[in-house]
């Protein structure tokens, strides 16, 4: 929606709220820095580290991780909530619960 909003595509003011959403320039800005950007999906483990890991990899298993009906923000950060998320993923998977984001299973949510 942004890029038809910075494309000159949308005509309708924003803020808009639909089905209680809000949307505007502020929630439509809100991804945070770098979360297109970094490492290539199963290049590394996912896990919490300190830093936070984030990046494109881990939006994309985010977004692996949404597709599979897990409701988690893909906001390309991987910190608590994401550990907590992918282990309710695993256990619906029948996996090992460690909450941890192999190179196996990696590639399993981001194809």
């Amino acid at each position: 929606m942004q890029r038809l909003v910075d494309q000159d595509y949308w005509g309708l003011p924003l803020t808009l709220v639909v089905r209680g959403v809000e949307i505007s320039d502020a929630a439509l800005n809100g991804t945070p820095a770098g979360c297109y950007n970094g490492s290539e999906p199963g290049s590394r483990v996912l896990t919490v580290t300190s830093p936070l890991q984030h990046g494109l990899d881990v939006r994309l298993v985010q977004l692996g991780l949404s597709e599979r009906s897990i409701n988690i923000k893909a906001d390309g950060i991987f910190g608590n909530t994401s550990v907590k998320l992918i282990k309710e993923y695993q256990a619906k998977a029948g996996l090992p619960v460690t909450g941890v984001m192999d190179i196996a299973l990696i590639a399993q949510l981001v194809s």
